[in-house]
């Protein structure tokens, strides 16, 4: 019976207010449903366990839940929830037989947590990863400025660390865990800066630049900000709210834009600034793998190009006319250049096959195999290491490894590619074993390489530069948020 294995919860509630008296108020973090646990709790036991607490004197219910531990990828479902409201329908529940406040938790954004305090679904809405992102998210509610929220991605950062044994940190907002080396303090000197790449780092650096004083004007070679993360948000949703988030926030720290515009030396003796930050993507160099040339390879470069539309010479060299004429339409009527459209149009049409083959198994690869897995294809990653994601905190590797494999996608590790063919891979596996796996079209998802030519190039003009993100070395979002804010915090 619930109430017997209540008894010691209910028998604490009591000691503790006796104790404490009635001027502190005291509440229970309750689980709601154990996930893959045997025999595990239910719904309608947690409700009543809830009823009981509130009779011992509890003052209010936290709703969680609570999932097999010797599991890794357990840990995203309790008590570290993945799906978006995971927990909501639970605090629902529960407090339709309470009289005391009830209090939701796990992963509901700001706007959602208010539908639900007005919808009466909770009382009150907990954080921990949005509030480690940005600590004055509540400040900024209350002051009506929920644009200026600085967004979780979800991306397991923080509390990947626990399992590392290392001090925590978060891969957008890198004060955290270093508080006492970001500040934003005025500069002693204002000066004109530079920036060169509209990506994360570029807009990250460019917006603290100019909070701190600077006249800063950011150069950006294609037609809008985004860089590799606006691709990625297209595979990852919550890299969206973060792109979004920095082009606001440099557009309101006046940050003079330049869209379309390429930098050169002789643009910049133009401009004559005082310092260049060099915020451009990595070098990414085609394997020298027999058939990487042919039509049906892409890089991760083309793959971008197809599905924004971005650069009609990759159309010409890789699909047919009709394949040509529906990017053409999608581009014609604005539907590449939305992330979130483009999203869920890629759902009923994409310019690849049925049987789609990932050369690379890292976080760019694995990211590419949750998405094309969700869009019906037949998906197999090659990846020459022994390791798959190893970018990836461990949680968010668990959840997106688990996903992948449960919607079919085949991952080979140690895999050797010797040659392209028009329908299938020629790998060598572990055992140097010759395999073969179909293949209407192959992704090369590896090979990224820093890039410092430009910045080399620029830094010969005797102008003091300084480089940030990939082409100073692939760090994704959070090594470059790092670097940016490092370099930016100290002109």
């Amino acid at each position: 019976m619930v109430e017997n294995r209540a008894r010691l919860l209910c028998e604490v509630i009591r000691a503790v207010k006796a104790r404490v008296g009635g001027d502190l108020a005291v509440w229970v973090r309750l689980d709601a449903t154990e996930f893959l646990v045997a025999n595990d709790i239910t719904l309608e036991d947690a409700r009543r366990a809830a009823e009981l607490a509130e009779a011992a004197g509890a003052d209010a219910i936290h709703v969680s839940a609570y999932a097999d531990p010797t599991c890794g990828v357990a840990f995203t479902d309790a008590p570290l929830v993945h799906e978006p409201r995971g927990y909501l329908a639970f605090a629902e529940r529960i407090k339709q037989g309470l009289r005391i406040p009830v209090i939701a938790v796990g992963r509901i954004e700001p706007g959602e947590a208010d539908a639900a305090v007005r919808d009466g679904k909770a009382d009150f809405v907990a954080m921990a990863r949005a509030l480690l992102a940005d600590p004055a998210l509540p400040r900024k509610l209350a002051e009506a400025r929920p644009e200026d929220v600085r967004p979780c991605i979800y991306c397991y950062t923080c509390v990947g660390r626990i399992f590392l044994n290392e001090s925590v940190a978060c891969a957008v907002n890198p004060a955290v865990g270093r508080e006492g080396e970001f500040e934003t303090v005025p500069a002693k000197r204002p000066r004109r800066v530079l920036v060169v790449g509209g990506g994360p780092a570029g807009r990250e650096a460019a917006r603290i630049a100019a909070l701190r004083g600077h006249r800063v004007t950011l150069y950006e070679r294609g037609p809008r900000l985004g860089g590799t993360l606006l691709f990625s948000s297209l595979v990852y949703e919550p890299n969206g709210r973060l792109a979004a988030h920095l082009e606001t926030q440099v557009r309101k720290a006046g940050v003079e834009l330049r869209l379309g515009a390429l930098v050169t030396p002789a643009v910049v003796r133009e401009i004559a600034p005082d310092v260049v930050l060099v915020a451009t993507d990595a070098r990414r160099e085609a394997p020298a793998i027999p058939g990487a040339d042919r039509p049906n390879v892409l890089s991760g470069d083309d793959l971008r190009s197809l599905l924004t539309g971005s650069d009609p010479d990759v159309a010409r060299q890789k699909l047919s006319f009709v394949q040509r004429a529906v990017i053409g339409a999608g581009r014609f009527v604005g539907a590449t250049g939305d992330a979130a459209l483009t999203r869920e149009l890629s759902r009923r049409w994409m310019p690849l096959g049925r049987r789609v083959v990932i050369v690379g198994g890292g976080l760019v690869g694995v990211e590419l195999a949750e998405f094309l897995s969700a869009r019906e294809r037949e998906v197999t990653v090659l990846e020459e290491g022994a390791t798959l994601a190893p970018e990836m905190a461990l949680p968010r590797s668990w959840r997106a490894l688990f996903e992948a494999r449960e919607r079919g996608v085949r991952f080979v590790t140690r895999a050797q590619v010797l040659a392209i063919g028009d329908t299938e891979v020629v790998y060598a596996d572990a055992s140097g074993v010759r395999q073969t796996a179909p293949a209407d079209h192959v992704i090369l998802a590896a090979g990224a390489r820093e890039d410092r030519s430009l910045g080399e190039a620029l830094g010969s003009l005797g102008i003091e530069v300084h480089l940030l993100g990939d082409c100073d070395g692939v760090g994704y979002i959070e090594g470059a948020m790092l670097g940016a804010a490092r370099v930016a915090g100290s002109l």
